[in-house]
């Protein structure tokens, strides 16, 4: 609604757009698992970042998997 009365900041407002929308996702994906911000703090960044890069890793082995054998 912003953006129509001062259109001079566009870029800003998709930037912004694009930011809220992840912070979405992430918290209907917290929601949805039923975790809560303490756990995360509790669990510490390297157990974060490492279920993460797991997670990248599986997901990019099926996807080639998939192509590969289900052209």
């Amino acid at each position: 609604m912003i953006a129509t009365f001062i259109p001079e900041g566009k870029d800003v407002y998709q930037d912004i757009h694009k930011i809220a929308r992840q912070l979405m996702v992430v918290s209907l994906f917290l929601i949805g698992a039923s975790i809560h911000l303490q756990d995360l703090k509790v669990a510490g960044w390297k157990s974060i970042a490492y279920a993460g890069s797991i997670w990248v890793i599986i997901s990019a082995l099926s996807l080639l998997m998939i192509k590969l054998f289900y052209p």
